[in-house]
């Protein structure tokens, strides 16, 4: 038989995995916009554009390539933090092992656009079964977890 202890911390196996992750889409997302915005770049692309209303268009896509992605960000952090307060609560407030360290791990698989949310749910369903031992209480944290999936409609 499988025994599980409860007792230890997941967090720095859980860091160990995600954190080289997370530094490589933010460094990769980064030196796209640098490249995209670089002033020799923009230069000949727009050059190559032959038409006045193809280097306006040209022009507008550069523009947004560097403003929009900032707002996405930033809104798509706001909402991860939101959904990361959530399942703090409800792991509190259920009982569930190590709340805080799965409010972080919340936070950052939303980052990872459907499969982090499936692999969060399953999860806090795995935990659920180890701390409580009971199938229906078990399902509480993931039910409350994928009912809130409708507020986060970016992916």
């Amino acid at each position: 038989m499988l025994k599980f202890d409860t007792n230890t911390n997941f967090l720095a196996p859980a860091l160990s995995i995600f954190t080289p992750a997370i530094g490589q889409i933010f460094f990769s997302r980064n030196a796209i916009l640098h490249f995209a915005s670089s002033a020799s770049f923009r230069c000949h692309l727009i050059a190559f554009s032959g038409k006045r209303k193809s280097r306006l268009r040209s022009l507008r896509i550069f523009n947004d390539i560097e403003c929009k992605p900032s707002c996405y960000i930033g809104i798509l952090t706001a909402i991860n933090i939101a959904i990361s307060l959530l399942t703090l609560t409800a792991a509190v407030l259920i009982g569930l092992p190590n709340p805080v360290t799965l409010g972080v791990l919340a936070f950052m698989l939303n980052y990872i656009s459907l499969i982090g949310h499936a692999i969060m749910a399953i999860v806090l369903f795995a935990v659920g079964l180890i701390a409580v031992a009971s199938l229906g209480y078990a399902l509480i944290a993931p039910d409350i977890f994928i009912t809130n999936r409708p507020s986060r409609t970016n992916s």
